[in-house]
């Protein structure tokens, strides 16, 4: 056998999986069922007994036997048979008896209502106990720290020193108790006394709790409001301190924190009120005053006669919050004061407690304890009596410093107990003698703190790991989505401003949009980089910045771009609310610290129906899958090449589709050799039938009840011109509103009955209804004045007499409201009659008209007059044939007209004008029948116009380019998609029915791990493990046995090769 030589590079060692590597198979245990690690101690909380505690939505209630929701009776005796012989003796009476009536099934169901709203009680009590765990805990131990205390047989004995004469405890008798009882221990002390309460009670009491419990972020909240409701430099500094100071102080905002916050929150409020007396000037201005920048307006001292509501309601949450810290101990400072002694020497003597070697005796002369400059501190809780020194040494005064000639000599108290003394011997020094060295003093002094506030956020020994960062990325996802459907508050005011969707109509990108939207997608990018490369420094420049950025952009910039004030639009308010929920998160991201591990995406944690929902949802985004598997590429240490990741990541997502999928089987199993269920078939099997069916038809249906889903859509200018050959139109009219009128329900059935005996007619209105007629009465005389000069009309009158062909031409155009963006709501059409030389008789009058002949009247011209259009939505208009008899597709579309030539002149100019006039031929065949139309009349050219209903804008996308463009992207593109899904299935079959995949999961879970880890040698062996995984049959199907038959072989591999003894 060759010896084993270790692949040299990355590409040998990811091909160079064996079967080797899947011998230990048999020796593995793997385990990847969910631990439901409940954080908030469920089981074990006080606040639930344990009858009703372990109830939750997902579990169904236990009754009693013969209970209407057990669905049981009573248990049979072993005696009491069921058979043929004993179902057959019950009679129709005794089975209407044990029937269940109407009010028992009512009963029943009450029941199962209220044992649901219990459950969901019980699952909200739940949930919300999660948050108040801790604080709970702490508050009883509490308790019982006091309750041993007070029953100590010395407790209330102490000491009363100082000018004050406070009372102490003597040393000691605060000390902790060197046993403290456990979570367990209180919990069965509650459970003895915990009576059956209603799980309503508990449901507010966890109400209750989660909020007492975090009465710090309903501070914070608070200070947004503030914000929000009132965005003036004034109340500016409240939010800045809240993200740069509170939010990442470690462990915990400092009391000198919230004092701060107390003292400037009443400061603005008496700033508030000297600016409400109505002497000022400017109060009277501000009323017609607009501006958002407006001095009095953004400094936050404008008259408002509920000016201080906000800042009180703020103040009332602080003290609240400041009573909580001072229940729980976190009230007092930690931070000693130094003290000022006079000049001279001071006596002090040791507590007991310290070590003898600490000191010299109070015998020893002339050694110095203290080097100059050596300051002094309080001790904590105590009066001047009591000090303590920068290295901690206790020390207590005993005698006041003595009087000048006195001889100084050790007190008698402290010779006398042979204690320890200290010498503290204090000069007056001048400040402007040691100025350079007190100014550094004075610096470091106030420097130290926001050096230690500093290093404590960046120390990494303090901290306690967490990971929201999908909770930041919810909300910055959240505010992308209000910034594109908002986009209309965070720019221009414009009086037709519909938003982005009118931008997007009109196929324009505004700049100031496309800028937000990049910044917007630019901050998510940043916070997953330094999220993936754990870079907490980075975060904390990048908070910094986001913090002071976003509020100049929004109380600052915004204002002055959109020229109306912050809180009067809701979308920017809004998308800040949503900002300080993620600066918050951010914060606590800080102030705990990176995970040491980011193994897979946050949806992936669990294994049931919601997050395979969720999964798929993610993987639904376009290029969302592929933008994440990127960054984390770039900023993760990998030794992958970038193809190798992303198989990676799609070979996880198969895997944990797969999982999800075996978990739904395990907790939903079907019995072998059972049919499925009618219900199942029906729901299932029927809903995809009617989807398929329903796609077929769509395009058709769609087209079919394009009148019933449609809105009616009539002409708004309708204009009809008169033209004969190349020579001036002799007619011209445009009509308008009210001149287009549309029919009324009584006119529609007035119409449908004229025509009640005419088939054809009758098929052609039922594709319409009243809302779709439109009558266009036209003008008897034209609007235009026949401006034909001398010469052509000679011209005219010479060709009329020569026997040529004269065509005369009738065009209309109509116009109405575009139904869709290809369409133009435009349409026209025309119509033609040459006048031949068979047409003598009307030549002769033509001419005679011409040459206003006083014997002459007028004449008649063939068949141009459309009486009936149809206006598609195609934009195309033609006569319709339907409606009238004739021999002819003209005489059955169009009316015969009669021409008038009129001279005058008006208003005494003395100026002839000629203008034409046209009129129906009011007879004929199809006279009889349009004299009884609505609207008719032979003083009028009345034109009805039938109009197809104007498609609805989001059909109008899909039925815009006709049938054969419908079914060609809607049933092909369909068809084919389902078909990719149905025939592919054969060479999948090996990857999507695999019984077990939890081996493949822990593998994809160990490449993740050992990558974080920092072994990139390792995550090349287990990825190349991986691939060699799917590249053998044999070994995938050994890999993804169930484990039933995992343990079998285990067993039979046993026996037949014992194993080797250590």
């Amino acid at each position: 056998m060759k010896p084993y030589k270790p692949p040299k590079f990355n590409r040998d060692a990811i091909r160079s999986g064996d079967y080797y590597m899947f011998e230990e198979l048999e020796d593995e245990v793997c385990d990847l069922e969910e631990k439901e690690e409940d954080e908030s101690g469920d089981e074990n909380d006080p606040l639930y007994p344990s009858g009703k505690r372990k109830m939750s939505m997902s579990q169904h209630p236990v009754y009693g036997v013969g209970d209407p929701l057990s669905g049981q009776g009573p248990e049979k005796r072993p005696d009491e048979g069921e058979g043929p012989s004993d179902q057959k003796s019950l009679g129709p009476e005794e089975e209407d008896e044990k029937s269940p009536n109407i009010w028992h099934k009512i009963v029943t169901f009450l029941k199962f209502a209220w044992a649901f709203v219990e459950s969901a009680m019980v699952s909200m009590t739940i949930y919300l106990n999660r948050f108040s765990r801790d604080y709970r805990y702490v508050r009883k131990v509490l308790t019982v720290e006091k309750k041993m205390l007070k029953e100590k047989p010395g407790f209330g004995l102490g000491i009363r020193s100082g000018s004050g004469m406070i009372w102490e405890p003597p040393p000691g008798a605060t000390a902790s108790p060197s046993h403290l009882p456990s979570v367990d221990e209180i919990d069965q002390r509650d459970f003895m006394k915990q009576s059956d309460t209603p799980a309503f009670i508990y449901l507010v009491q966890a109400m209750w709790f989660a909020f007492i419990a975090h009465t710090d972020s309903v501070c914070y909240f608070m200070v947004f409001l503030h914000q929000v409701s009132e965005p003036t430099i004034l109340s500016l500094p409240l939010p800045l301190m809240v993200f740069l100071w509170g939010t990442l102080s470690v462990p915990r905002p400092t009391k000198t924190f919230w004092v701060t916050m107390i003292a400037y929150t009443e400061v603005i409020v008496v700033i508030k009120c000297m600016f409400q007396f109505e002497l000022l000037p400017w109060h009277e201005e501000s009323l017609s005053e607009k501006s958002p920048f407006f001095p009095p307006r953004i400094l936050g001292i404008e008259r408002d006669p509920h000016y201080a509501v906000y800042d009180l309601v703020l103040l009332l949450i602080i003290f609240l919050h400041r009573f909580m810290l001072k229940s729980m101990g976190l009230w007092k400072s930690t931070n000693e004061d130094e003290i000022q002694l006079e000049e001279g020497e001071h006596y002090f003597m040791m507590e007991e407690g310290l070590e003898s070697n600490t000191l010299p005796s109070a015998h020893t002369e002339n050694m110095d304890t203290t080097e100059e400059g050596n300051n002094l501190r309080h001790r904590f809780g105590s009066q001047r009596s009591r000090i303590a020194t920068r290295a901690g040494r206790q020390l207590l005064m005993v005698e006041q410093p003595a009087e000048e000639g006195d001889e100084q000599s050790p007190p008698a108290e402290v010779s006398e107990s042979g204690g320890q003394l200290v010498v503290v011997k204090a000069q007056a020094q001048s400040l402007c003698q040691h100025f350079p060295k007190a100014f550094s003093m004075m610096t470091s002094k106030y420097g130290e703190s926001v050096k230690i506030f500093f290093k404590d956020l960046l120390s990494p020994s303090k901290k306690v790991k967490a990971d929201v960062y999908a909770y930041m990325f919810m909300c910055d996802f959240f505010n992308f989505l209000v910034i594109i459907f908002g986009f209309a508050a965070f720019g221009p005011q414009r009086e037709d401003d519909g938003g982005v969707l009118s931008y997007l109509e009109e196929n324009k990108v505004p700049i100031p949009f496309l800028i937000m939207l990049i910044l917007q997608f630019a901050l998510i990018v940043i916070d997953r980089a330094l999220f993936l490369r754990k870079y907490i420094l980075g975060k904390l420049v990048f908070q910094f910045c986001l913090v002071v950025g976003v509020h100049i952009w929004l109380f600052f910039v915004l204002p002055g771009v959109t020229e109306r004030s912050f809180r009067e639009a809701l979308t920017p308010q809004m998308w800040y609310m949503v900002k300080c929920f993620y600066l918050l998160l951010s914060a606590y991201q800080i102030r705990s610290g990176y995970p040491t591990r980011i193994l897979g995406n946050f949806v992936c944690k669990r294994y049931n129906i919601i997050n395979m929902v969720l999964f798929k949802g993610f993987m639904f985004v376009p290029f969302l899958f592929e933008l994440r598997a990127l960054m984390d590429w770039v900023w993760t240490d990998t030794s992958m090449t970038l193809w190798d990741w992303l198989k990676m990541e799609d070979i996880f997502a198969h895997i944990f589709g797969l999982k999800c999928e075996r978990r739904m089987e395990q907790e939903y199993p079907q019995p072998r050799g059972q049919k499925k269920a009618a219900l199942v078939k029906y729901i299932m099997g029927g809903s995809f039938l009617f989807l398929i069916i329903g796609i077929i038809w769509f395009p058709l249906v769609i087209f079919a009840l394009g009148n019933t889903v449609g809105m009616p859509n009539l002409p708004r200018d309708m204009s009809m011109t008169l033209s004969i050959s190349s020579y001036p139109p002799l007619y011209s009219v445009s009509v308008q509103s009210p001149s287009i009128t549309k029919f009324s329900e009584a006119e529609w059935n007035q119409l449908t009955t004229t025509y009640k005996s005419n088939r054809g007619a009758q098929t052609f209105f039922s594709n319409y209804d009243y809302e779709d007629v439109a009558v266009a009465k036209f003008s008897h005389n034209a609007s235009n004045i026949w401006t034909i000069s001398p010469p052509d009309r000679l011209r005219l009158i010479d060709e009329i007499q020569s026997n040529k062909e004269i065509i005369f031409q009738l065009s209309w155009n109509l116009v109405r409201k575009s139904a869709s963006k290809s369409s133009t709501g435009k349409a026209s059409d025309s119509s033609k009659w040459i006048m031949d030389k068979t047409h003598e008789t009307e030549r002769k009058e033509f001419i005679k008209i011409i040459k206003m002949d006083a014997n002459a009247t007028n004449i008649t011209i063939g068949h141009l007059f459309p009486k009936f259009l149809k206006f598609t939505n195609r934009d195309t208009v033609h006569p319709v044939p339907q409606l009238m008899k004739g021999d002819t597709e003209e005489e059955k579309s169009l009316r015969k007209l009669t021409l008038r030539l009129y001279r005058g002149s008006f208003l005494d100019t003395g100026i002839t004008e000629e203008w034409w006039g046209i009129s129906e031929l009011c007879g004929g065949e199809n006279f009889d029948i349009l004299k009884h139309l609505p609207q008719y009349s032979c003083d009028h050219l009345v034109m009805y116009v039938f109009n197809d209903k104007a498609f609805p804008e989001t059909l109008s996308i899909i039925s815009g380019g006709g049938i054969i463009a419908c079914y060609i992207g809607i049933v092909y593109v369909a068809s084919r998609v389902l078909r990719s899904i149905i025939s592919g299935s054969t060479y999948r079959i090996m990857f999507t029915e695999v019984p077990c995949v939890d081996h493949i999961l822990q593998l994809c879970l160990d490449i993740y791990l050992v990558r974080e880890s920092g072994e990139l040698a390792l995550e090349e062996d287990l990825f190349a493990k991986l691939i060699f995984l799917y590249r053998s049959p044999e070994t995938m199907i050994k890999w993804t046995r169930p484990r039933a038959d995992d343990e079998a072989d285990v067993e039979e591999e046993s026996v037949a090769h014992p194993a080797p003894q250590q």
